[in-house]
């Protein structure tokens, strides 16, 4: 993966392209973990590689240490300098990942339910609490690490389709266009005029990492208002705290995808084509996702040339039957072989499908990955794993969930000097 940050300009259309093995795409470390840890404990989790970030990378530990919370400029180039990590901080980069992922609402319960001798302080937040646990309690943290799900909360994706073969243009004007429009459109909607963007490569894609401003709302504060006594209301406040949006420019398929409120992606959606595209409408095109390769359920399902893929079961099913009729054939498993088969296959061959949910059986992993398709433009499933990402998109793409342009499909067949083919775009 290049360092998070700008882009740069990408290869013709004629010549999508291709992540080489050099370029591994490589997870990032949570941004957000990053800036909220608390200076002390985030030096602490990097002195170890005190003498190599120091003296091999000039990075400034000290005054990082000495660094306000809300003060981010060391937080970016330490997060800029992980993000391409050299050979001698790879080891910092993954030790700080299974940290952040431990470091959410649900890794936070895990260790917490886990503590039963109470050695964590309660009144910690998630970041600190998994800090202070790998740091000073290491069987507790790794007892509760296998089982975290990691900065996972951005699985839903509206994929849009791009209107002709323009590839990214990567230039900072563009982006600075982007984040003066969005800024704008957020102030208007009384969201405030905080608005940042940060980027990263994974292989042909690039990801933006959206974080702006919620409305104002009153919350109460809970605390003690003594020691030993019992946690009350002490105050009442109304404020406003940042929240964050995902959105990933494909190079190979030239697809957008957006995860966030409706408003989010429909917003990102106009500008982001805008700026980059001159047009506001170049990812308004025709439906991105289909469910009607469910017509032939043996094709639909065949996990054939998904090189990591070996097999793929449909879980739950629903289905239009027109105007207000819904009906849902799901199972814990594959809802083709269970009690309610029969059911599913009569709902199929009847309604038209609007949403499904597959169990996708991947190499080296003994869980399947749950994958929710809903047409016309939403994919939904854990985004973690690169290899994760390259075989989802190659199966929905080569079974036809996905729909291609014909400028995208004409441009991979000329390339491979072959015919036309869909399959294997990332």
């Amino acid at each position: 993966m290049n360092a998070p940050g700008p882009a740069s300009a990408t290869a013709p259309a004629s010549a999508p392209a291709r992540a080489s093995a050099a370029d591994a795409p490589r997870r990032p470390v949570p941004r957000q973990f990053l800036e909220r840890v608390s200076r002390a404990l985030l030096v602490r989790l990097l002195a170890d590689h005190a003498s190599v970030l120091e003296g091999a990378h000039a990075f400034p530990l000290p005054a990082l240490a000495a660094s306000p919370q809300t003060d981010r400029t060391h937080v970016d180039t330490l997060w800029h300098l992980l993000g391409d990590a050299p050979a001698d901080l790879v080891m910092l980069r993954d030790d700080l990942i299974s940290v952040a992922d431990v470091a959410t609402s649900a890794g936070h319960e895990m260790l917490l339910g886990r503590d039963t001798t109470q050695v964590l302080d309660r009144e910690l937040g998630a970041e600190d609490c998994a800090a202070t646990a790998r740091l000073e309690h290491r069987a507790l943290f790794d007892a509760a690490r296998p089982h975290a799900a990691g900065q996972a909360q951005i699985k839903s994706f509206a994929s849009f389709q791009s209107a002709s073969p323009r590839p990214h243009p990567g230039l900072p004007s563009c982006r600075a266009a982007f984040e003066r429009l969005m800024t704008k459109d957020l102030e208007a909607r009384g969201r405030s005029n905080y608005f940042r963007m940060y980027e990263w490569r994974s292989g042909t894609e690039r990801h933006m990492e959206l974080v702006y401003g919620r409305l104002a709302s009153a919350r109460d504060l809970i605390g003690k208002t003594q020691p030993g006594a019992a946690h009350d209301v002490t105050a009442q406040v109304t404020d406003r705290t940042t929240e964050r949006a995902h959105a990933v420019f494909h190079d190979d398929t030239l697809h957008l995808d957006v995860a966030g409120h409706d408003w989010v992606k429909e917003v990102v959606r106009r500008l982001f084509g805008e700026t980059h595209f001159d047009s506001a409408t170049h990812f308004q095109g025709d439906e991105t996702i289909t469910l009607a390769p469910l017509d032939d359920l043996a094709a639909a399902l065949s996990a054939d040339g998904i090189p990591g893929l070996k097999s793929v079961e449909l879980q739950e099913v629903w289905l239009d039957f027109g105007g207000t009729a819904w009906v849902a054939c799901g199972a814990r498993n594959d809802c083709l072989k269970s009690a309610a088969g029969e059911h599913a296959l009569r709902a199929l061959s009847d309604g038209k499908p609007a949403e499904a949910t597959f169990h996708l059986y991947l190499a080296n992993r003994t869980r399947p990955l749950k994958l929710k398709v809903a047409a016309p433009r939403r994919l939904e499933f854990d985004r973690r794993e690169a290899r994760v990402v390259r075989i989802v998109r190659d199966w929905v793409v080569a079974r036809g969930f996905m729909s291609v342009p014909e400028h995208v499909r004409t441009s991979v067949s000329d390339e491979l000097g072959g015919a036309p083919s869909e399959s294997g775009l990332s």
